[in-house]
């Protein structure tokens, strides 16, 4: 059977099972095709992680089945939207937490024949030279180290979160096999900075006899002068750890570190279910504050339901107070299905745009790398307009 494949998730770890479909259908005797006109059918991966995402999931799916085309849906928007895929979608269906049975029921074959990636090896050259060479693909910094995928799932149930109810259950991978292809990336490449990528990073091992700190000290085993980024570890997680992961950093073991924090106020925190307040915020960065041995990313959502400007002020002071190098701030756009979509006293679309906006610019005054998911109608007019909605 010829397949066409086309993938609009945008997180680093559905980009891993993605690979394992790729794989998983060549084994099985498919051929991937380089149109859809080509294919027999159409595999769409779809991304529901954002509203703007779960919307363009839908339009990506219509636009295929309207043209005529065979198509399945994978991914997250199957357990997301079950109304959308009964009700306007005629195709076939592979949900994300059952997709054994189903891609075997539509495809053939066993999906974890694959070999599953658990490791990318970074690009080698200087990564403004790889993006002269290839205009049409993103590449971010976390490209230039060694990426090691070492855990699915996550085990925290936020408000506001869309994916886990699409996710399957939360699964680390083998220690053993992650250092293994760790060693042979550092020895292959040179390279000796290595990221840790999951959906739940902090969790690593609970489901097994490990946990994340065990990782790490058999990672620094395999060679002392490595050096780790931890990406998307729950500050809960940083809070259990706390010790161990000091002493880490002290030794430069960790050198980076993408802790989202979502708020800085303790209220909306709760509220968005994450299980920390403010002062465990303040308790956690005031130990590394001023320290130069480590870099610090965030993630935060400006306009959360009941959310104050003063509260949003919390938040922007925070990350100006702890020079964060990047910033990934999103306006909340409520989840298909989730309790915060559920809450009374939406904020208006136009003032959650002004306040990120604002609050960008307070947090690039103090050299932090801020991007946002704006629409462009909303920056191009608020760049013009710089309304005084920030307290400071």
């Amino acid at each position: 059977m010829k397949i066409f494949l086309r993938s609009l998730n945008i997180c680093p770890m559905r980009r891993v099972n993605f690979s394992q479909y790729r794989e998983s259908l060549k084994q099985n005797g498919h051929q991937i095709v380089d149109s859809p006109e080509m294919a027999d059918k159409v595999l769409v991966w779809t991304c529901a992680v954002r509203k703007d995402f779960h919307d363009n999931s839908i339009r990506v799916l219509k636009d295929f089945q309207n043209s005529g085309y065979q198509v399945v849906a994978a991914g997250c928007l199957p357990s997301i939207n079950p109304s959308f895929i009964q009700e306007e979608f005629h195709g076939e269906v592979i949900h994300f937490n059952n997709d054994d049975e189903e891609f075997a029921k539509i495809f053939g074959g066993v999906l974890n024949e694959a070999p599953y990636p658990v490791a990318e090896a970074p690009i080698l050259i200087p990564l403004d030279q790889y993006r002269a060479q290839h205009p049409k693909m993103k590449i971010a910094n976390d490209d230039q180290y060694i990426k090691l995928f070492i855990a699915e799932g996550c085990t925290q149930r936020c408000s506001y979160c869309t994916e886990v109810q699409a996710f399957p259950p939360f699964q680390s991978y083998p220690l053993s096999k992650i250092v293994a292809k760790a060693h042979e990336l550092v020895d292959r490449t040179g390279v000796k900075k290595v990221a840790l990528f999951g959906d739940d990073i902090g969790a690593y091992g609970t489901d097994m006899d490990s946990n994340l700190v065990s990782l790490l000290h058999a990672l620094v085993d395999m060679d002392p002068n490595i050096q780790i980024s931890l990406k998307q570890i729950n500050p809960i997680w940083w809070k259990k750890y706390f010790s161990e992961l000091s002493e880490l950093i002290r030794s430069k073991n960790i050198f980076q570190m993408l802790v989202p924090i979502q708020s800085a106020n303790t209220r909306i925190l709760k509220l968005m279910d994450r299980n920390y307040s403010s002062e465990d915020l303040d308790f956690l960065f005031n130990s590394i504050h001023g320290s130069t041995e480590i870099e610090l990313e965030t993630h935060i959502i400006c306009g959360f339901p009941t959310e104050t400007v003063s509260e949003w002020n919390d938040t922007v002071r925070f990350v100006c107070n702890h020079r964060f190098r990047y910033v990934m701030g999103n306006i909340f756009m409520p989840g298909e299905g989730t309790k915060a979509a559920k809450i009374k006293n939406q904020i208006d679309e136009k003032e959650k745009e002004q306040r990120m906006l604002i609050g960008a610019i307070e947090m690039e005054e103090q050299g932090t790398v801020v991007a946002h998911n704006l629409s462009w109608r909303a920056k191009e007019h608020l760049t013009h307009t710089r309304i005084d909605f920030m307290e400071m």
